[in-house]
């Protein structure tokens, strides 16, 4: 009978994929051979996602990690928290030295030949917050509405940019979902870099694929310099191809307007526009503009205000003029009121979250069946 350790490796790491937490460590220490043979395992299981944060300490350990062949090869994500020291009153850290401007290593970056994505949250505590509270006797905070904490955002995501850029491959995904669990998200301001910064980084062109960026809208410098900041940050990425834009709060006509007039992304083929107050002709404006790549858009939470033209003629006018294979309405409004799909048969169901295909059949029916009714308001209140 075989023992484990005659058994192929590819069964041998089937096997050990599937054993608990305690199981997993317990087979780890019998031997150094089958720690070496289970190593893929644990790479796979603990080091696909990495948490990191700009603090010396975790910096180091990553450091580490892209040093070894095993563990750099299955990272395939890297999430990087903004947790940091605050001098606010109700935190006893006022003694404290200011962090200091601590960057992504840039060799660190360039071993992660495999890194598919990088995102920027606030929900987990990366590895080495419970280190700093430890030196310092708080936990570091994730707000980010405070100045000083809007300050350290900002760097967070120049230093970010600096280093995809630096590491000069290409990139899946780039995500911005700052202070969404507390309901915060980042404002324009913080995304304006400044023109050294923008240089640089259009000399250096980042090859990212999909960006999903959520927004405050209603903060910072004005409605016309807020525009500009997003748009910028956007066309920072000229290759992209799917583009998921958030506000949260929601857009009460501050800044899609002037987006939607002149956003503009030759590679666009997927677009996501989810609590946002607009016109028809704004939107038909921004996807007639980009009709020769689009082929999905989703909208979530979008109001066509009073005056604003109808979602029917919208689809109409997406219908004959773009290519689109998949568009999707998720809880959508008219004027306030809420927008649902009403099948002409059956048992007069109404939907308010609905998906048409490429057949024209299809368009069709949901552009006869779309109808309107009481029911928006509550629910904006919420957003």
């Amino acid at each position: 009978m075989p023992t484990f350790l005659g058994l192929p490796s590819a069964l041998s790491c089937s096997v050990t994929s599937e054993l608990d937490l305690e199981d997993f460590f317990n087979l780890r220490q019998v031997s150094r051979d089958v720690n070496r043979i289970v190593l893929p395992v644990f790479a796979k299981r603990y080091f696909t996602t990495r948490y990191v944060m700009l603090q010396r300490h975790s910096l180091e350990i990553f450091i580490e990690i892209s040093r070894h062949k095993t563990f750099v090869a299955a990272l395939q994500n890297l999430e990087i928290g903004i947790d940091h020291l605050s001098a606010e009153p109700n935190q006893a850290v006022r003694s404290a030295e200011p962090p200091p401007r601590l960057r992504l290593p840039k060799r660190a970056l360039e071993r992660l030949l495999n890194l598919e994505s990088i995102v920027l949250e606030s929900k987990r505590r990366p590895w080495g917050a419970r280190t700093q509270q430890r030196q310092t006797g708080v936990l570091p905070t994730n707000a980010i509405e405070a100045p000083e904490s809007a300050e350290f955002v900002k760097h967070v995501i120049r230093v970010v940019l600096v280093a995809i850029t630096a590491r000069n491959l290409p990139l899946d995904s780039f995500d911005i979902a700052l202070g969404l669990d507390i309901g915060e998200a980042v404002i324009p301001d913080m995304l304006a870099l400044p023109e050294l910064y923008s240089r640089h980084i259009q000399s250096n062109p980042i090859h990212l694929d999909s960006l999903n960026l959520t927004v405050n809208p209603g903060l910072g410098v004005g409605r016309a310099r807020s525009a500009s900041h997003i748009l910028k940050f956007i066309t920072l990425f000229p290759t992209l191809r799917q583009l998921h834009l958030s506000f949260g709060p929601r857009d009460q006509r501050y800044c899609f307007n002037t987006i939607s007039q002149f956003l503009s992304l030759p590679k666009l083929q997927v677009l996501e526009i989810n609590a946002a107050d607009c016109t028809g002709d704004e939107i038909s404006t921004l996807l007639v503009r980009h009709k020769d790549t689009l082929e999905e858009i989703h909208f979530g939470v979008v109001d066509i205000i009073a005056s604003g033209g109808t979602w029917q003629s919208l689809l109409r006018t997406i219908h004959k003029t773009c290519r689109v294979k998949i568009l999707s309405m998720y809880y959508c409004l008219s004027a306030r009121q809420d927008v649902c799909l009403k099948y002409r048969d059956g048992d007069g169901t109404q939907l308010q979250d609905f998906e048409v295909s490429g057949a024209c059949e299809d368009w069709n029916r949901v552009i006869e069946g779309i109808t309107v009714m009481n029911g928006g308001l509550s629910r904006l209140s919420t957003l």
